[in-house]
């Protein structure tokens, strides 16, 4: 897990952007997966080209802010002195990494269970 910590404070190293942008497309490809290896119904199969749209967007929006950047050109780095902006991202990205696992786990949960005997 990549931190960063800011050199004028005393808080306690923090999860960067940068680790919550992976994370969440981890969590993208982990719930892509488990859709194309299901025996689902139709209404769930017609979700992973939604979802591999929504895959592109959020890359989109990590190139223009730089969430997936190290270094001068990060989100990381420019909002480090905007901790209420950074927060509020840090958040937003860890609710979207929360809500695919959830996906995930539920769809294992109804369609990869193995019955019992």
């Amino acid at each position: 897990m990549e931190t960063i910590q800011l050199s004028e404070t005393r808080q306690p190293p923090r999860k960067s952007i940068r680790s919550h942008y992976l994370s969440c497309i981890n969590a993208f490809d982990e719930l892509c997966t488990v859709l194309k290896a299901s025996d689902c119904g139709a209404p769930e199969k017609q979700l992973l080209p939604t979802l591999v749209d929504e895959i592109g967007r959020f890359q989109v929006w990590a190139r223009n802010a730089g969430a997936h950047r190290t270094g001068r050109v990060s989100m990381d780095h420019r909002l480090r002195e905007a901790s209420c902006i950074y927060e509020e991202v840090a958040v937003l990205l860890k609710e979207l990494e929360d809500s695919l696992e959830e996906g995930r786990q539920s769809h294992i949960n109804v369609y990869l269970s193995v019955p019992a005997k």
